[in-house]
């Protein structure tokens, strides 16, 4: 009997504590089990949230004083809302950026544009770089000549366009502008300030000759072949030091450097 009690206490002690065990990590399993769902219908509650609210926000319609334009002084947003090209007020989601960011780049004197879509509260946010026309200049087409202004890469801007932004701040003119000698200018105004006297008109004839004026010499013949044209304009600036100064600054003076290791001076007034 005493054989038999102290069997039934041995295995009672040995089999309790592995079934409270049991029990515990059930319960741990269930608790962790309960949090995972709570936080998947918390995250799901929030998406379904967040979604609705963006869909709504995205579909309010944003008017002209909803737009707001940054690094321009002259272009505003009736102005942005005019060389877009879409209609106004439009919803937010509908608005394409980059179809926009390109219609303002075709309309406006710009570099660059870039445009942030903000939900809360809805509204369009432009940032522009405006081009800066350092040149005033003339082109010829089949319509008549047309007025306009140069960037420092020698492309043309439209006179009304130009018209939004600062004109240039010293005068400098460029009369026969053409797309096919866009790079010429290009390299003539990058280097206008080392030619030894300021650079005041840039002229392409209907063959393609380039002529330049600056203070010092009336009239400075370039020709046609822009592989020279570096060479040249370092020419300019040292015949510019070494001339007497007789031959500077008078209407009589000018040089054909076609050759710029053969520079000729002259003295004629067959250039105007």
């Amino acid at each position: 009997m005493k054989k038999s009690r102290e069997r039934h206490f041995s295995k009672r002690n040995f089999s309790d504590p592995k079934s409270s065990q049991n029990n515990k990590t059930d319960h741990q399993r269930t608790h962790y089990q309960l949090i995972i769902l709570w936080r998947l219908i918390l995250y799901t509650s929030m998406s379904y949230g967040l979604s609705f609210l963006f869909i709504n926000a995205g579909r309010q319609p944003i008017h002209t004083e909803q737009i707001q334009v940054k690094g321009s002084k002259k272009i505003g947003a009736q102005s942005i809302v005019n060389a877009s090209e879409i209609g106004f007020p439009k919803a937010l989601i509908e608005i394409n950026p980059k179809e926009v960011e390109l219609n303002l780049l075709k309309n406006l004197p710009l570099n660059r544009v870039s445009i942030r879509r903000g939900l809360f509260p809805p509204n369009l946010e432009i940032e522009l770089q405006e081009k800066k026309p350092i040149a005033f200049a003339k082109r010829r087409s089949s319509k008549g000549e047309e007025q306009g202004m140069l960037d420092k890469e020698g492309f043309w801007i439209p006179l009304k366009i130009a018209n939004k932004i600062e004109p240039p701040v010293k005068p400098l003119y460029v009369d026969g502008w053409m797309a096919s000698h866009r790079e010429s200018i290009s390299i003539i105004l990058a280097n206008r300030e080392k030619l030894g006297s300021a650079l005041e008109k840039i002229t392409l004839t209907p063959n393609g000759e380039i002529i330049l004026k600056t203070k010092a010499f009336k009239a400075i013949y370039l020709g046609r072949n822009i592989l020279k044209l570096k060479e040249q304009l370092k020419t300019i600036s040292q015949l510019s030091k070494s001339l007497p100064s007789s031959f500077l600054y008078t209407s009589k003076t000018s040089i054909d450097i076609r050759d710029p290791k053969k520079p000729e001076l002259q003295l004629s007034k067959t250039f105007e």
